[in-house]
């Protein structure tokens, strides 16, 4: 899946209200006013609000998703059987990788008490697409956050990313976690000897469970970066 599938398409309509609509009367409102005064500059500040209003909603609904997901036992014992990502794709439309990636988004970089709360105001003015590729770096302590807020282009963080991840992490800092065949999940550090960190149940017999085990498996796979063998 393309990062921009991931950030921006869900897989189910969204309700429109009569109430919904009105924003494109607004701007026909806007327009003929910037045109009748010959001021252009109200329009293309009307533009720029539009477009934080629509980063700072991505963002929002990744704070939603994250404070959903943490109280989800909650909710649980309070009635609800549904797993979190079907309520989520049911009622919002958005897949359960896009709300796992979210998710993890949100707790790595807003949630990390190691990144001061300057940078953190200053991170949200990125775009969302950008934030979900510091999410690795942000768990790993590996990312320089003066270099990220300097960046001005989504590109230019992506190469960021690309090297310090590339580079920096590849020996003493960074860790991998690997799933192994048998459902060991084995971390990896730079050079050091290998620790089992814990492990899946794959060798059953029953076929409902093995079912099961294998999407909760494909599930946590997608969501912390793990890599199958």
């Amino acid at each position: 899946m393309r990062q921009d599938e991931i950030t921006t398409s869900v897989d189910l309509a969204v309700p429109v209200t009569e109430n919904d609509l009105t924003i494109f009367d607004e701007i026909d409102t806007i327009v003929d006013d910037s045109i009748s005064k010959g001021n252009l500059r109200s329009v293309l500040m009307y533009g720029r609000n539009l477009r934080k209003g629509m980063q700072l909603h991505g963002l929002a609904l990744a704070k939603l998703l994250y404070r959903i997901y943490e109280s989800w036992n909650i909710f649980v014992e309070s009635g609800i059987t549904d797993e979190f990502v079907d309520v989520i794709y049911a009622e919002m439309g958005v897949p359960a990788s896009t709300t796992y990636k979210y998710v993890g988004m949100w707790r790595a970089i807003f949630e990390n008490n190691t990144i001061p709360d300057n940078i953190k105001k200053i991170l949200m003015g990125k775009p969302v697409k950008s934030l979900l590729l510091l999410t690795a770096g942000a768990n790993e302590g590996s990312i320089d956050w003066e270099q990220v807020i300097e960046a001005v282009t989504h590109q230019e963080i992506a190469e960021l990313v690309k090297e310090t991840r590339g580079v920096k992490t590849s020996g003493v800092n960074r860790i991998t976690i690997r799933l192994l065949r048998d459902g060991s999940l084995m971390a990896y550090k730079g050079e050091e000897e290998p620790v089992m960190v814990g492990s899946f149940f794959v060798n059953v017999t029953d076929e409902h469970e093995s079912i099961i085990i294998n999407k909760v498996i494909d599930r946590l796979v997608s969501a912390a970066g793990l890599i199958k063998e």
